[in-house]
């Protein structure tokens, strides 16, 4: 397997991060991913071990979490830009 490996601004960030998204339908995916953004009404998904990307419309999904390491990744990116 083929690892993302993106490149970091800080050593202390995470490779990748848990999410779970729970769809509409009922479905639920728990996914590994290096990196995701909202483009155009669609979440873009880079996912961290098979390096595939995916792309979800936003309206078919309820809700989304993320685990402890995307909360860390935030906690670090404040931290960085209150050194400015």
């Amino acid at each position: 397997m083929n690892k993302v490996l993106l490149p970091k601004d800080d050593q202390r960030l995470p490779d990748s991060y848990g999410i779970e998204i729970k769809y509409v339908t009922g479905r639920t995916d728990k996914l590994e991913i290096a990196s995701h953004k909202l483009n155009d009404g669609l979440l873009e998904i880079w996912t961290h071990e098979d390096t595939k990307i995916s792309w979800i419309p936003i309206q078919n999904i309820e809700r989304i979490e993320f685990d402890s390491r995307f909360t860390k990744m935030i906690e670090i990116k404040f931290e960085n830009e209150n050194k400015k």
